[in-house]
């Protein structure tokens, strides 16, 4: 009986010890999966004679499935359903962690779906081959097939990540072909007046902030529920074209990014649709180099709070 209880013991402070250890070296493409990863790691280093093997050694696992590098949607993807897997068998009934797993399949899921968008938005009224227009349809159907996918979590991570590897060469393609899309800059009005930006900081000032965000898609999402929840797609051509879209309210513009501090940044709208729909600011706070929390309103002046993520 002793020896159980000190195999025991050994055992949970050997993986307490694995999760304590710096994880720096855990990159994904996206902090999708960071809440969920905080949680497992968080959940590991406090485990004691009240968990059992099992349950350590699901943690332990998942654990080191989230801690590993990937640079793709699908990849991350890939880890996310290891991990629920991982999970399941000692963790099947725990509501938090399924919510978690559930929340980041719902972030890549709008992710998807707006850089399915984007290929509708980059083609435009230019006309496309018929192999083009093929990969798109497939591109599509991918997705349709992952938004009806029923058999659980993490058949809904592999699903989606298929959907990936079908949208993102399309929308790569697409963007090569043709020419940023035209935006028609909304008429001059004189109410509400032009919102002058902010001043920015000196290029190479430290902190989490970016100078740029290069080429890389910016999402923001309002704390609210699913079906409520305004969500801002910001995505920038290699051409420089700086484009947005939003969902819930439908919106469709220009936008440009300020770095105004160490850890703080601006991005100012330039709303085409819906018409005379007001310049903004949207202000961010970083609370790493890939994500944080952001205020501002929609066209309509409604108050918005929530969280954002830079995609690469």
């Amino acid at each position: 009986m002793r020896i159980g209880i000190k195999g025991t013991i050994c055992i949970t402070l050997t993986w307490a010890a694995l999760a304590l250890m710096p994880n720096a070296g855990a990159a994904h493409a996206t902090n999708f999966l960071d809440a969920l990863q905080s949680e497992v790691t968080n959940r590991l280093a406090s485990a004691g004679t009240n968990e059992t093997r099992a349950e350590i050694r699901a943690l332990s696992n998942a654990a080191r499935t989230l801690n590993r590098n990937t640079k793709t949607l699908s990849a991350d993807l890939g880890l996310l359903a290891t991990t629920v897997v991982q999970l399941h068998g000692p963790f099947a009934d725990d509501a938090e962690l399924a919510q978690l797993e559930t929340d980041a399949i719902a972030a890549y899921s709008s992710e998807a779906h707006a850089r399915l968008d984007s290929i509708y938005l980059w083609i435009g009224t230019n006309d496309v081959t018929r192999g083009l227009s093929n990969r798109v349809a497939r591109a599509e159907a991918a997705l349709e097939h992952a938004d009806g996918e029923t058999n659980g979590l993490a058949a809904q991570a592999r699903t989606l990540a298929k959907a990936f590897n079908k949208i993102l060469p399309v929308e790569r393609k697409v963007r090569g072909l043709f020419p940023a899309p035209i935006i028609v800059p909304p008429p001059v009005v004189t109410n509400p007046p032009p919102v002058q930006p902010p001043p920015g900081v000196p290029p190479g000032t430290p902190g989490l902030a970016p100078d740029s965000f290069g080429t890389r898609h910016v999402d923001l999402y309002e704390n609210d529920v699913v079906n409520d929840q305004t969500v801002f797609y910001f995505s920038t051509a290699a051409t420089g074209a700086q484009i947005y879209n939003v969902h819930h309210p439908e919106e469709l513009g220009l936008w440009v990014y300020i770095r105004t501090g160490a850890d703080t940044g601006v991005i100012m709208v330039d709303p085409d649709y819906p018409d005379n729909a007001p310049q903004r600011p949207l202000y961010l706070t970083f609370t790493s180099a890939n994500g944080g929390t952001f205020t501002g309103t929609t066209f309509f002046g409604q108050a918005l709070q929530g969280t954002f993520a830079v995609i690469q």
